[in-house]
């Protein structure tokens, strides 16, 4: 009886131990155990202690202000609080979630802290780390102890109120090889597979445009006859799908789970189809659309219904506010005795031309060589009430490296390194003196941080329609159009309205810097760009 009751006490112990250290999953590199880590979870998510990761695999890490700093064999990570982002070595690394910060530690999703680690340490998946099977957690390390060298306190040992003998058979349940839920030995979480974001649709009268917003890049399997088209895409459907708004379409979607079907309905004599990067998309036209019988055919997106305003403005024209960027003791980018200010500032005076021609109201924030901050220029197109705004510049690049033609931003989290680079390059401002003031970099994090809210938000996706407008007409008017892409612009943060940044070429090519210099030049980019902020204003994107 003595026996039994103390074998009762020993177990008993063991769960209060780990449920003093919360649950743990065992951490393998190859086949090599390297020691039970911390996991908790939230909501759908699972998620793992950085310490706790750190002081298994014994890297080391460092915490300055909203970063977390991890250094393996192959060099530093940058982590950013509340960002579903990370840096190392320039590149630019999306999370499946945003880092969190709780309690003193630092939390990742599990499927995520793999990729991460085999980074750090420069392993394949196929021989680099995985999570099998449950243990014990050591105490998670923080920031702190590391770099201090102090020694972390234990979390809290509060139990659950479920009763002694509940939590004696979760403890029993734990020791079965195979633990029911845990990721196998591939290392996978169980995240949701890349698939279809999202899906919008465009009515031009005999042209309807479909876009498929992607999580991640890839071609569907295509299939399509006289009235019928299919598209086959890899991973899940939209969380939130509305019915076809084109009369005479229909469309219905079949979820396989590990793929998903769209089915579109049709009248249109032809069709045409291709994907656009950064951010994936992939896009269906269907040319030539004749109304059903006895059904006429009606525009699926509504003009714009006028909105009120406080700003004194009394009539319905759009009202569109340009920014030309830099000036004053800004130079922006400059090559070849050109400064992208004063080109800027041309090209956005005949901008401001053309819209007004095209029926459009148009404001400035500088009509001369003045310097502005970057929260000041949104602060004005906020105040004045605007439907877009758009800041203009003229990009460029280091020595040796070439490239041409124009980019349309949006802000949101970087496509790719370059995007990044170039964001960091535009949020430098400067002090009194002239020289850039040391805060591009910090605050180029809050943004990622600001983002990781952000991503879905509906201003992100209408300045995605406004930018596609553009870029479209771009093409149309032959103008070398390279891409539409997204990075963290401090100026578009403050911005009410949807937003873009215009990049028109770049200075440090002889031969475009010579094009942007040219005024014959600067009215084609004009008149092609500005028909493209008219559709999206008119609700015609």
């Amino acid at each position: 009886m003595r026996a039994s009751k103390g074998l009762w006490i020993v177990l008993l112990l063991l769960v209060l131990q780990r449920e003093a250290y919360g649950v743990g999953w065992n951490l393998w590199r190859g086949n090599d155990l390297v020691g039970a880590v911390e996991i908790r979870e939230k909501g759908a998510l699972r998620l793992v202690s950085l310490g706790g990761v750190a002081g298994a695999v014994g890297l080391s890490f460092r915490e300055a202000e909203e970063s977390l700093f991890l250094v393996g064999a192959k060099g530093e990570l940058e982590l950013i609080k509340n960002a579903p982002v990370a840096r190392m070595r320039a590149q630019i690394i999306p999370l499946a979630s945003p880092v969190e910060a709780e309690g003193g530690l630092w939390w990742i999703e599990t499927g995520t802290a793999l990729r991460l680690l085999n980074l750090l340490e420069g392993l394949p998946p196929a021989r680099g780390f995985r999570w099998a099977g449950e243990g014990t957690p050591s105490v998670p390390l923080s920031p702190t102890s590391v770099a201090g060298g102090a020694e972390s306190s234990p979390p809290g040992t509060s139990l659950p109120t479920e009763d002694v003998e509940s939590r004696f058979e979760k403890l029993t349940a734990s020791v079965a090889p195979k633990v029911p839920g845990l990721p196998d030995a591939t290392g996978g979480d169980g995240a949701e597979p890349k698939g279809v974001k999202s899906l919008r649709w465009g009515d031009q009268g005999e042209i309807v445009r479909v876009v498929f917003d992607l999580d991640g890049d890839q071609e569907p399997k295509v299939f399509s006859k006289q009235d019928r088209t299919v598209l086959v895409f890899k991973g899940g459907a939209p969380k939130e799908l509305d019915d076809c708004p084109v009369a005479g379409m229909a469309l219905s979607v079949t979820d396989q789970g590990d793929s998903v079907t769209f089915t579109i309905e049709h009248s249109a004599c032809e069709m045409r189809h291709f994907s656009l990067p950064s951010p994936s998309r992939y896009v269906v036209d269907f040319f030539d659309m004749k109304p059903s019988a006895g059904e006429p055919a009606s525009p699926s997106v509504p003009s714009p219904v006028p909105r009120e305003r406080t700003d004194g403005r009394s009539g319905k024209a759009p009202l569109v506010v340009l920014d030309p960027g830099h000036g004053g003791k800004d130079p922006g980018a400059t090559a070849f005795g050109l400064k992208e200010k004063d080109l800027v500032l041309q090209i956005a005076l005949k901008m401001e031309a053309e819209l007004k021609r095209l029926g459009a109201d148009v404001r400035m924030t500088r009509r001369d060589d003045r310097y502005l901050k970057l929260s000041e220029r949104t602060e004005l197109a906020n105040r004045w009430e605007a439907d877009v705004f758009v800041s203009v510049h003229i990009n460029a690049l280091p020595a040796g490296r070439h490239a041409t033609g124009a980019e349309i931003y949006l802000m949101a989290l970087p496509s790719d390194k370059d995007a990044m680079q170039l964001a960091l390059i535009e949020n430098k401002e400067l002090d009194s003196n002239g020289d850039a003031s040391g805060g591009s970099d910090k605050r180029t994090r809050l943004l990622l941080q600001i983002l990781g809210d952000m991503q879905q938000n509906a201003k992100i996706n209408e300045s995605t329609v406004l930018a596609e407008a553009m870029f479209r007409r771009g093409q149309q008017g032959k103008l070398p159009m390279r891409r539409v892409a997204q990075a963290p612009f401090y100026v578009l943060r403050g911005a009410a309205m949807p937003a873009v940044l215009l990049e028109m070429g770049f200075i440090t090519e002889r031969s475009e810097a010579r094009l942007l210099a040219d005024p014959t030049y600067q009215q084609r980019l004009v008149a092609s760009l500005a028909p493209g902020i008219m559709d999206y204003v008119k609700g015609t994107p």
